[in-house]
């Protein structure tokens, strides 16, 4: 058992029949990987993008990520030249 999940009720999918240039979507909580870049000559790309409730908060946690420390830093930030707007 996994964060209340029991295995048994996991769904396991496969892309390997994914094509060159083929695309995958998934939800973020997906746990997802590709193996290694056979080509050499043909450089991997990949394009994120992730979408959040515009009132989502972040916890001192999000610290800890390269994807989301960016954007609690610049919140933090922007919260801190509010209130001191606010004083004046």
């Amino acid at each position: 058992q996994h964060e209340g999940h029991r295995l048994q009720d996991l769904q396991f999918v496969t892309l390997a029949g994914l094509q060159a240039g083929g695309i995958s979507i998934h939800n973020g909580k997906t746990w997802h990987g590709s193996s290694k870049n056979n080509s050499n000559h043909r450089p991997r790309r990949g394009f994120g993008i992730h979408f959040i409730p515009h009132n989502a908060t972040f916890t001192q946690e999000a610290t800890k990520s390269k994807l989301w420390r960016t954007y609690l830093e610049d919140h933090t930030k922007r919260q801190q030249q509010q209130q001191q707007h606010e004083s004046q």
